[in-house]
């Protein structure tokens, strides 16, 4: 969730975010684009906390200023769900449900079990595309019918997110309560794996003798899963004190195939300081790019949820 920025701060900073955006847009060109793509596969979301799960949605842009792009969104067994024209420079947009219903989220009874259908999400496309996945928490009003309190918004990376070694993060939670528990109230970290092809090995390894799979204490440091295309496995850790708060940080996610990693936090609570009982429950949630992409430079901007 964003917060408004004093505005003598916006201005002070506004020629200077753009000429870096300038920058950044003629010297690493090629990675910016890594998003068009011609196939997404998109794993799925997780939150124990049904009262942030709310409504999903799908968003699939084509920038061609020329050609018509041809949509088929399916599902991990290869069953259509949409299929559709997206004309140059449009966008379409599909509902994808409602709750831990929705196509593309999982509820608590799927962790840790192999999904091979409906909750699993595949884009491909005849021409290069953008696909972005849309989570939207509202609470109605008589002068806002359509207030969003929450919101999460996920690009897919198209074939720059496929990759076989992975390194997981997840967004931190301050105090959310005077009996010193993290997010009680429904906070979860989730992994979720996708293989590209049949046969893979998925291992999840360097987990912290902190990490509990689902509330489950215990967690063995190394495990395997044998997954098929179109699979996917999600494990959840739930943070529940101080010291068990980004337990997740650094996992290894490895694949003997190609595969695709979603990660994230459901139920983030980064309370203001004067108000250190105060649950902001935010959603933070990416797909990730394997540790063979990644890079030696990159731009911080501050996003510490207070400015």
């Amino acid at each position: 969730m964003c917060r408004k920025s004093k505005q003598t701060k916006i201005i002070k900073y506004r020629n200077i975010f753009f000429y870096l955006l300038f920058g950044v847009v003629f010297c690493i060109n090629t990675p910016l684009l890594s998003q068009l793509s011609t196939i997404h596969y998109l794993p799925p979301m997780y939150g124990r906390d049904d009262g942030i799960l709310h409504r999903h949605f799908i968003l699939v842009s084509n920038p061609n200023p020329n050609q018509s792009a041809n949509v088929l969104i399916m599902d991990g067994a290869g069953n259509i769900l949409f299929e559709e024209e997206v004309l140059n420079q449009g966008t379409f947009k599909a509902f994808l449900g409602e709750g831990a219903a929705a196509n593309g989220v999982i509820n608590s009874d799927q962790l840790n079990t192999v999904i091979s259908s409906e909750d699993n999400l595949i884009v491909q496309s005849d021409i290069p595309v953008y696909v972005q996945i849309r989570h939207t928490v509202s609470q109605e009003t008589l002068d806002n019918p359509d207030r969003h309190l929450h919101g999460l918004i996920t690009s897919s990376k198209g074939d720059w997110a496929i990759g076989s070694r992975f390194r997981t993060g997840f967004g931190y939670s301050s105090n959310s309560s005077l009996d010193n528990n993290v997010s009680p109230n429904g906070r979860s970290d989730f992994i979720s794996v996708m293989a590209t092809e049949d046969g893979t090995t998925v291992t999840f390894s360097d987990l912290h003798n902190r990490v509990n799979l689902g509330g489950v204490l215990n967690t063995p440091n190394v495990f395997d899963v044998e997954l098929q295309a179109g699979e996917t496995y999600t494990i959840a850790h739930f943070p529940n004190t101080d010291a068990s708060n980004l337990s997740l940080n650094g996992a290894l996610v490895t694949g003997s195939n190609p595969i695709v990693v979603n990660c994230g936090s459901w139920a983030l609570d980064h309370s203001p300081f004067d108000n250190p009982d105060r649950s902001q429950r935010e959603i933070a949630a990416e797909q990730i790019i394997p540790m063979e992409r990644l890079d030696t430079e990159y731009v911080v901007m501050n996003v510490d949820g207070v400015e």
